[in-house]
């Protein structure tokens, strides 16, 4: 079966993405019987249209050494919008990976529900869109008979909202709590194993290329939160917005407060937390101490964890999984593989 992609957003993970299913192409025909024709990419500078599908590796390499996918040979177009694809090509699937912008959800928001609106699946990999209006995106896929798939947004290889709306369906998920940011974990690994200073660590993070040269978003708890947004309404179905999310990052956390928690017996750990309370959904990002028979306890340096608490399969955790732009690349890949084995979804691509 041949699956029409439009790719939307060409930056580093999108990169990575059409990377991976060149090298995964013998193994989803051999394995799932899918072949993945991208017929449309987009980035910030245009687009390139292909209804019987682009070259691969001339959109890696267009982008690569000309940083502009309008200028793909032939196919391509300056100042055309991602949206255009959509206009001109029969597109099952779209992988949502631009620019995340959480304030307004930027175009990201923009091409989703018009992707959605024509009955079009859309895999994330951006947040922005998500964070913005979730819930109104998921009525327009359920109006038109479309699917969100979140994986690349909410921890990308570490398994979160599939865990929990598929192996826990059934139950009542009375609260998730995890570490979702590898960057923050890395650096209170560091401070609590070689203990060093916040600073000290933010700077051999950034230097191993773990943190952003601006890691803002990272250790002020904003990407934590964004996952645990999601996380909450689309698991909960809570209906929070951004502003409704408790956040403390992890930047006054300082060496003493290290060395205390390991005197009692505890670890420092930046946790997103969701919680109902009174019939209230509540989500919290902050620095948590830990003690160390707790699940998360022992997630270190740059791996992710989550722990769902639920009434009437106890309590599951989950830990692990990469957090690189490969691994949030394979996410996104395997929600398309799974839209693939739904059956519903299945028909629609088919």
């Amino acid at each position: 079966m041949v699956i029409n992609l439009a790719l939307l957003g060409c930056g580093t993970v999108g990169l990575k993405f059409l990377e991976l299913i060149q090298e995964k192409k013998s193994d989803l025909k051999n394995r799932y019987n899918i072949e993945l024709s991208i017929v449309g990419v987009a980035d910030s500078t245009g687009v390139a249209i292909d209804e019987t599908g682009l070259d691969i590796d001339q959109i890696i390499e267009v982008k690569e050494k000309q940083r502009k996918i309008g200028l793909y040979p032939e196919k391509g177009e300056l100042g055309v919008l991602g949206s255009g694809i959509l206009d001109r090509v029969k597109v099952d699937v779209v992988i949502e990976a631009g620019v995340s912008d959480v304030e307004t959800g930027g175009l990201s928001l923009e091409y989703a529900k018009k992707a959605l609106g024509q009955g079009v699946h859309v895999v994330f990999v951006s947040k922005g869109a998500l964070v913005h209006s979730y819930d109104e995106l998921a009525q327009i896929a359920a109006k038109h008979n479309a699917e969100l798939k979140v994986s690349g947004a909410t921890a990308a290889a570490l398994p979160t909202v599939d865990v929990a709306l598929q192996s826990l369906a059934g139950t009542e998920i009375e609260l998730i709590q995890g570490i979702f940011n590898g960057t923050t974990n890395y650096i209170l690994t560091q401070m609590t194993q070689h203990e060093v200073s916040y600073q000290d660590a933010l700077k051999k993070a950034q230097e191993k290329g773990i943190a952003e040269p601006d890691p803002t978003n990272d250790v002020e708890g904003y990407d934590t939160a964004s996952k645990v947004l999601i996380l909450a309404n689309a698991v909960m179905n809570a209906n929070l917005t951004f502003k409704d999310v408790e956040i403390t990052g992890i930047t006054e956390v300082t060496k003493k407060q290290i060395e205390s928690a390991r005197k009692n017996g505890q670890v420092i750990k930046l946790m997103g937390i969701v919680r109902k309370e009174n019939g209230q959904i509540k989500a919290v990002v902050k620095p948590e101490k830990l003690i160390a028979d707790h699940p998360m306890a022992n997630v270190h340096n740059s791996e992710k964890g989550i722990h769902f608490v639920t009434d009437t399969m106890g309590d599951l955790t989950v830990i692990g999984g990469r957090s690189d732009p490969k691994a949030a690349a394979a996410a996104a890949l395997k929600d398309t593989i799974m839209l693939t084995q739904n059956r519903v979804a299945f028909e629609n691509i088919g």
